[in-house]
């Protein structure tokens, strides 16, 4: 159990015992301290006549420099976190106790009582004996740490053998759990050049860095050199860059105190170079662990985006387990409904992609105030967040669905009818985005039909994966509302299109609502069955009436999206079933019926909507609660 967890007086007693034993330990120090100085004098025999002299000066010396540690503080200093500072106070109180115990014992024993060099061989075996083992301590605690580290771990280069970069590389030491192999320092002064600074070499200058990284297998730079001028660091990163390396900018502490960032504009003769900006600042991708957000992911990896994902992981990390180590994916686990969270996530960041909501009619109404505090309320106070830190582009995961029932051939200026909470939700964040676009707030709404295929987090409570799945294992396709139109999207071209926004311009962007497909992909679910019964024709298939259980009709036109994006998607229906089929087949989807593989079954069975609900009340609880620690509130705000 942790200390913060115990009840206060359990705490009390832990520090007094703790205390207790730093005393004990102390005196036990200057106690063989001042016994091996009448040894050492003698030879190891000391004289019977010097025995009570001794027993007398012992007593005096263990007295008196007790007090005067306990005066100067040493006794609460912490092993781990010993230094020079630390070292100084411990020789300067026992200095004092030294001169302040000897005056004592001449003015008890008389002057010629003890010899001389007993005096001066006390003082130094009692520093000698405190600070060796405040170091012991500190090397076996700090070897303990970094063997709790280990792991998968990136070997790194920090930029700067100055103040900042050493601070950086001692802080590293420290905390394992940042995985950073540190395997050298880069630094352009020439004099620093084979120095050895913490048991790290300087390597070499910056312009070595490309040979560097190959020669000792390094994938990432910690740039740690807050006081250079914007041409200089625009240099290293283009170093950086051309090694092919991963960097962060680390700002010095003077620059957090000040709240000075590092999102600069670099001068050069011929303008503005946006250069280290633009390359150090990453995309926030919220939802990124779900069905669209996990193909998505490796796409903004492999084009050379830095990703801040953000998710709560309710579906495990699985989805994404191919990616979470590398160097340009920053992984936050958090929830997204929680403004403070959204702040930190959002801190640097040069565009917003939300996914993040319940999704799929049957989950949403689960639970009408969940999905509403969900889809809606977060997403109004994260596009907020987004406009007040001054983020232009966010890009807003909505859905066909919002057309709910219509045979007409449906633009994105067409009447919406939605026939669900999940659609009227889409509409409801539609709306609010579509109010607070300004010159410095541009959403783009991208409104996808309906998903089939595989992704890191596939489903199966999605029409053509469900009906693929059930004519491979069950040998039928039951089909209901065989005349019912859908705009089929295959998941891959879903991110795609996504990733097309975010590198489109303003001027391509210029519509802020782009339907998500293409005019050839529109289908009836009857023709969705028959081309299944093609492709498995073991299975039966079989039509049924829906009952006006699923109401949704509606064709589509996606000729805006290729017009501005010059947007086409790569999978047809058929692709994307026989994807469905090998999967199954392969064992690579071991059980279809699996709820991890339905948003609805999920949500009831697994976890239960009302342990999502209440996730928000159970925080707040938790921050009224610690009222009585002064680093209480920080600590609750910012657990993850």
């Amino acid at each position: 159990m942790s200390t913060s967890k115990l009840p206060k007086t359990h705490q009390r007693l832990q520090r007094v015992l703790r205390l207790l034993a730093a005393y004990l330990k102390n005196l036990v120090l200057l106690v063989f301290a001042a016994y091996f100085s009448f040894e050492l004098r003698f030879d190891g025999a000391v004289p019977a006549r010097y025995l009570h002299t001794m027993t007398v000066a012992i007593c005096l010396w263990a007295a008196i420099k007790m007090a005067a540690l306990i005066a100067g503080s040493v006794t609460r200093q912490k092993g781990r976190h010993t230094s020079i500072y630390e070292a100084t106070r411990i020789i300067v109180a026992n200095t004092a106790g030294s001169v302040i115990a000897g005056i004592a014992i001449l003015a008890v024993l008389g002057l010629r009582a003890v010899p001389r060099s007993i005096y001066i061989l006390e003082w130094v075996l009692s520093c000698f004996l405190m600070l060796g083992v405040k170091l012991a301590t500190r090397m076996i605690l700090t070897a303990r740490k970094n063997r709790r580290g280990e792991g998968a771990r990136t070997r790194t280069f920090i930029y700067g053998a100055g103040s900042a970069g050493l601070a950086l590389l001692w802080e590293l030491r420290q905390n394992p759990s940042l995985a950073f192999d540190v395997v050298g320092l880069i630094d352009d002064n020439p004099h620093t050049a084979g120095l050895i600074f913490d048991g790290k070499p300087v390597l070499g200058a910056g312009d070595e860095l490309a040979k560097l990284a190959r020669k000792h297998r390094v994938t990432r730079v910690l740039i740690a050199i807050p006081s250079a001028t914007e041409l200089q660091r625009a240099r290293i990163v283009r170093l950086a860059t051309e090694a092919c390396l991963d960097y962060k900018m680390v700002p010095g502490l003077g620059d957090l105190i000040l709240d000075n960032g590092l999102n600069v504009q670099i001068q050069n003769g011929n303008g503005k170079l946006h250069v280290a900006n633009e390359a150090i600042r990453p995309v926030l991708l919220i939802g990124g662990a779900g069905y669209i957000g996990s193909g998505l992911l490796p796409k903004l990896l492999a084009d050379g985006y830095r990703v801040r994902l953000l998710d709560s992981f309710i579906y495990g990390d699985e989805p994404i387990a191919a990616w979470k180590h590398k160097p340009n994916l920053e992984i936050v686990k958090a929830d997204f409904r929680r403004v403070d969270v959204v702040v930190r996530a959002m801190q640097g960041v040069q565009a917003v992609i939300h996914l993040g909501a319940i999704v799929g009619d049957p989950a949403c109404a689960l639970d009408e105030e969940l999905t509403i505090e969900t889809n809606l309320l977060a997403t109004r106070m994260i596009a907020e967040v987004t406009k007040g830190e001054g983020v232009e582009k966010f890009i807003f995961a909505s859905s066909c669905s919002v057309y709910g029932a219509s045979d007409e051939y449906l633009d994105e200026d067409s009447m919406l009818h939605p026939v669900s909470l999940y659609a009227r939700s889409k509409i409801a964040c539609e709306n609010v985005l579509l109010g607070m676009k300004s010159d410095t707030f541009r959403p783009v709404i991208l409104r996808f039909g309906t998903i089939f295929g595989l992704s890191g987090r596939t489903r199966f409570d999605l029409v053509v994966n469900l009906l693929t799945a059930k004519a491979v294992v069950d040998r039928a396709i039951t089909v209901f509302g065989s005349d019912q139109w859908r705009p089929f999207l295959h998941v891959d071209d879903a991110a795609l299109a996504i990733h097309q926004a975010l590198k489109a311009s303003d001027e391509a962007l210029g519509d802020t609502i782009f339907n998500v497909g293409c005019d050839e992909q529109n289908h009836t679910l009857g023709d969705v069955g028959h081309l299944i019964r093609k492709m498995v024709p073991t299975a039966e298939l079989q039509f049924f009436d829906n009952g006006n259980i699923d109401r949704r009709n509606y064709r589509v036109n996606f000729s805006r999206i290729r017009r501005c994006l010059d947007y086409s998607p790569a999978w047809r229906l058929e692709d994307g079933i026989g994807q469905v089929i090998e999967a199954i087949q392969s064992g690579q989807i071991k059980d279809y019926r699996s709820p991890l593989y339905s948003n609805v079954r999920f949500l009831s069975e697994e976890i239960g909507p009302e342990s999502l609900r209440f996730a928000q009340e159970r925080w707040a609880r938790n921050v009224l609660e610690v009222t009585d620690n002064p680093h209480g509130w920080r600590d609750v705000i910012v657990a993850k």
